[in-house]
């Protein structure tokens, strides 16, 4: 049948019906898991896909018959199904009527569209990286194996990258391997493309998003094996089965770990092949540190010493739990699960095998002079009459997770290295997931089905897309291209790109333009409707004489991120299209609450002496309970900042409570109180703590605000540190609000007795301790924090509060800048 219906929109139809399929096969997982709003949402999109498609075919005037009323009416029963809680209905129907449906509904659609499918030809792969040749990249045995593979299947397979592809006339330059030599020929471009690198779309080139927006790709980005690990903790369902670990940025941390372990393994933030792993026992004051073969005895001194120089001058490391995974004789090892998708788009286990180490060294990298053996055999001398059981649990493990992360991504993953351990108890413990995983012994296999997913996709046409690379919605965004403001060209000098909410352009902007050019970098700040995703361009805003001048300019080397948008749905597409840039600040933005950073410096051990008394507030009776055992009580938000909505309580003999919030002082008894709090618990969360007199010697309350930041070294450092003077009856007043500050030590020699110098340090020290505790618990990079401090009659510190979401910077924005950018600069020259 012959429509008017185009290549592209038959393209979609196809993209869409598969999407359904999938959307389908998973409401039901979504049910069985108990996760219904999961479940409606991923139906949902069944629903639009199946009227979006209806649409386009009535439009040109394609019918189905019968079936387009069937698929109808099971939409309609199974959200009836839904509707009335019907669960187990509305997934039987899934099953039986709507799946099989939508099946013959894709089968009409390809014998009716027969223009978008291209299984009457020889398919055409491009084998692609961007910066040279994959001829380059890939060793001689794994290019054999994809030619092999590709005349196997009866492939066209060339290799290419950036430099051969002229976008106008659609040509590839492609290297070919024919009659044993390479050869060079002019090509049309593929119909489906395996870049053998994944990268982030701010890494991407501008000519592979311009190939992507006409070409299947096979393979899109997961962060990196530890972003992929983090991701995995904050969706929870696998964080049970991941060893404990830290990122190392401070000694500190390596303390904090040992408090709770007795042995550890540091290894690089981003290794390979099992290089500078080190596995760490800690005995008394003693540390015997071992790599690979190589055992030292240390003592603490030394230890930390040797951490300083391994550890924190050159590549980022990693502290893990060390998992006792060791064979009967003593030998490590661990299990590597190689995942990939086949020609039909499904997972399957293209190898599974036992990675064994020797005795005489911790690793089981087979690049380490370890071995592998077949995995069943392995645990039928291992393990006995529990081998078969194991080798299920092990594949069954490996392919729902693989399934999982695939999730997580919008289904567009390829292929995955799982890495496995089992230790003395036969728990499972997942290392990581690695998308590039070897494949030395199987280098065969591994291109068959590689290319058989790259046949795939180029026959079916699918487009994926996943968070790091869907930019479809976006609206509303600059357009360099048509723009007719001046290309700022960056030279080599480092760029940093101030990412701001609209309209705060303030004095910290220009203060960081000043210190910038001071610097010697390049500074321009800009906003979310600034950037043109498809040219990989930004309109930046520098100032020059004494104002802000808009250009045209590449992506920066540093963000320095005033937006504080990450993990805000509405700014997602923004952190994930700067995914691989480094930002001074990584923390999820306005994210972490007051009663969070509480526990964890609670948690730590450290602070004991420090910690005022706190609680979560659930109900009023909690409150009440408080209050049984403190008579004067702070009554704040879990978020927020300027002392809004902070309340203090006090309880009088007679039962009577006095209320103070900001100027306003009122009376209540018992059963008004009550009422008012419960009024005021439905606005928000709230954290109740203990009151601490801290007042200066003219009887206002009082306290210490500690400003920190990381400085060129990419250390700790203090921006200033204040008292803060207020003139309410209780509660301080912000700077920003009418109260007033002056400065430390002259303050505190007037108003509290002792050596002003030593509580200086003291304060200082606190701090320090408290931001390194902070660092380590959140795993992210930080680069900001504000500490507040009380001060009671007898000089005792106490911690009020941090903010690590979005510290203030008032009346201290040039001391800011003084530091941050030449953070930003550090970590341009350190990324």
């Amino acid at each position: 049948m012959t429509t008017p219906i185009s290549q592209k929109e038959q393209q979609q139809i196809h993209i869409i019906v598969d999407t359904m399929i999938e959307a389908s096969e998973h409401t039901i997982t979504f049910f069985n898991e108990g996760k219904v709003n999961d479940a409606i949402q991923a139906f949902s999109s069944v629903v639009e896909g199946f009227y979006a498609v209806t649409q386009l075919t009535n439009y040109y005037s394609i019918q189905f018959g019968s079936l387009i009323k069937e698929i109808e009416g099971n939409i309609n029963d199974i959200a009836t199904h839904v509707e009335n809680q019907y669960i187990a209905k509305a997934k039987k129907d899934i099953k039986m009527l709507l799946i099989p449906n939508l099946n013959n509904w894709k089968n009409e659609l390809s014998n009716t569209l027969l223009d978008s499918r291209l299984s009457n030809k020889t398919v055409n792969i491009g084998v692609y990286y961007d910066k040279h040749s994959p001829l380059k990249a890939f060793k001689e045995p794994r290019i054999l194996s994809l030619v092999n593979a590709a005349n196997k299947l009866g492939i066209d397979l060339y290799f290419f990258s950036s430099k051969d592809v002229d976008l106008i006339n659609e040509k590839i330059t492609a290297h070919i391997y024919s009659n044993s030599e390479w050869i060079t020929e002019l090509k049309d471009f593929p119909d489906a493309i395996y870049n053998i690198v994944p990268l982030h779309s701010s890494q991407q080139s501008r000519i592979e998003r311009k190939l992507r927006r006409k070409i299947p790709f096979t393979s899109f980005p997961v962060g990196g094996k530890y972003q992929l690990i983090k991701t995995l903790v904050r969706n929870k369902r696998y964080a049970n089965l991941l060893p404990p670990f830290h990122l190392i940025t401070d000694e500190l941390i390596i303390k904090s770990f040992f408090q709770n372990h007795t042995e550890a393994v540091i290894k690089p933030f981003a290794g390979r092949r099992g290089e500078n792993i080190y596995f760490i026992r800690k005995s008394g004051e003693r540390f015997r540190v071992t790599e690979h073969k190589k055992t030292k005895i240390m003592n603490k001194d030394s230890f930390y010493n040797w951490i300083n120089e391994t550890c924190l001058k050159n590549q980022k490391y990693i502290i893990q739990k060390y998992i006792n995974a060791t064979t009967t004789k003593n030998e490590p090892y661990d299990i590597r699960a190689h995942m990939q998708k086949n020609g039909e788009g499904q997972w399957q286990i293209t190898k599974v095998y036992p990675r064994i180490g020797t005795n005489k060294t911790i690793l089981s990298n087979i690049s380490r002079g370890g071995r592998t053996e077949d995995l069943l055999t392995f645990f039928e001398k291992e393990y006995g009459d529990k081998s078969e059981e194991l080798f299920k649990s092990v594949c069954e493990l490996a392919n729902n997770l693989t399934h999982y992360i695939d999730k997580l991504h919008h289904f567009s993953i390829e292929e995955l290295g799982i890495d496995i351990a089992l230790d003395q108890d036969l728990k499972f413990w997942i290392y990581e997931a690695n998308q590039v995983p070897e494949s030395r012994y199987h280098e065969g296999d591994r291109a068959q089905t590689i290319l058989e997913y790259a046949q795939y996709i180029a026959i079916n046409q699918i487009f994926h897309q996943n968070q790091y690379t869907d930019k479809s919605k976006l609206t509303n965004i600059f357009d360099s291209v048509s723009s007719k403001l001046p290309f700022k060209s960056t030279d080599d000098k480092i760029s940093v790109g101030m990412l701001i909410p609209q309209n705060e352009v303030n004095e910290l902007t220009v203060a960081s333009a000043y210190v910038a050019n001071y610097e010697n970098v390049y500074f321009y700040y800009f906003t979310i409707k600034d950037i043109d995703y498809e040219e990989m361009k930004i309109r930046g805003y520098f100032y020059q004489n004494h104002e802000w001048v808009p250009k045209i300019v590449e992506y920066p080397d540093v963000i320095y991120d005033r937006l504080r948008g990450r993990g805000i749905s509405n700014f997602k597409h923004v952190y994930d299209e700067f995914e691989g840039i480094p930002f001074t600040n990584e923390l999820k933005g306005l994210s972490h609450d007051k009663v969070e950073v509480y526990d964890q410096i609670t948690s730590a051990g450290l602070f004991n002496e420090h910690i005022i008394p706190y609680k979560k507030i659930e109900r009023v009776k909690d409150i009440e309970h408080f209050m049984q055992d403190f008579n004067r009580v702070i009554l704040k938000p879990t978020g927020g900042s300027f002392a809004i909505g902070v309340h203090y309580i006090e309880k009088k003999k007679n039962l009577d409570y006095i209320v103070i919030q900001g100027a306003e002082k009122k009376y209540y008894n018992k059963v008004t109180l009550t009422q008012y709090l419960r009024e005021l618990l439905k606005k928000g969360q709230f954290v109740i703590q203990e009151y601490i007199e801290t007042r200066t010697i003219d009887n206002n309350p009082m306290d210490v605000r500690v400003r920190m930041t990381k400085n060129s070294e990419g250390k700790w450092d203090f921006v200033t540190i204040f008292p803060r003077i207020g003139f309410h009856e209780t509660v301080i007043t912000p700077v920003e609000k009418g109260g007033y500050t002056t400065n430390l030590i002259p303050f505190l020699e007037r108003n509290f007795k002792g050596d002003s110098k030593v509580l200086t340090n003291n304060i200082e020290e606190l701090s320090l301790n408290l931001v390194k505790s902070i660092e380590a618990y959140f795993d992210y990079s930080l680069s900001d924090i504000g500490i507040d401090l009380a001060l009671d009659q007898y000089s005792s510190i106490k911690i009020i509060e941090l903010n690590v979401n979005k510290p203030g910077t008032f009346h201290n924005e040039f001391q800011t800048a003084q530091y941050v950018i030449p953070y930003a600069k550090f970590l341009a020259l350190n990324k």
